[in-house]
């Protein structure tokens, strides 16, 4: 008996002694760079993208329409809205030129071009990551700030959606359009009305 009381203080002694050495491996295996670094780009996969993720030109190829609501209930109908508007948006981007081949945008390290109707607006922009939020500043020869304005970022599989406030966008649309009077376009406003934190937009491909 007193044998097999020994024997098992050995074995319990020896898988000690071994789970110990692979939680201490563990441990520094966990605290390297390189693990964190893969630990970092996996977050920042699942949550958004990263300011690098940005460089690089994208090309339109549909409307984009999302909520900020917390309504939950507003949010379950969501969609449905989205489909309809993203529809109506269609119709009214292609009147005023936002098509796959005449706009879309290039991103640098800090400045981006945005192509529309064969013109190059540019300007400078900044990322913030923890917010998925785009700044961008137009200006004329690199000099002369023209106005800025804010995008949400949401990725979309292997594509970006960038997301402006819906009243904003709306009145650069109708400027931009000429037909402030279509139907399209104030059904598209008071849909923004019905609803808090209404953003479209636009998917891009790279």
């Amino acid at each position: 008996m007193k044998r097999k009381i020994t024997l098992f203080a050995v074995v319990l002694l020896w898988t000690t002694t071994i789970f110990s050495s692979q939680a201490q491996s563990l441990k520094d295996l966990f605290n390297s760079s390189t693990v964190k670094e893969s630990v970092s780009n996996l977050i920042s996969g699942i949550n958004g993208i990263k300011q690098s993720d940005l460089q690089g030109t994208w090309t339109y190829i549909s409307p984009a329409c999302s909520f900020i609501s917390e309504d939950l209930l507003k949010k379950a109908g969501g969609a449905i809205v989205a489909n309809e508007v993203n529809e109506k948006l269609s119709g009214i981007y292609t009147k005023i030129g936002i098509t796959p081949s005449k706009f879309g945008y290039t991103f640098a390290d800090s400045t981006f071009i945005n192509k529309f109707m064969g013109k190059n607006s540019k300007g400078i922009y900044t990322f913030n990551d923890k917010d998925q939020e785009l700044n961008l500043q137009y200006q004329i020869a690199g000099l002369i700030n023209i106005g800025k304005t804010a995008a949400k970022v949401e990725k979309s599989g292997s594509n970006i959606k960038l997301l402006f406030n819906a009243d904003k966008l709306l009145q650069v649309l109708t400027k931009l359009s000429s037909i402030s009077k279509s139907s399209t376009i104030k059904a598209i406003g008071s849909i923004a009305e019905s609803y808090d934190g209404m953003l479209i937009g636009f998917e891009l491909s790279k």
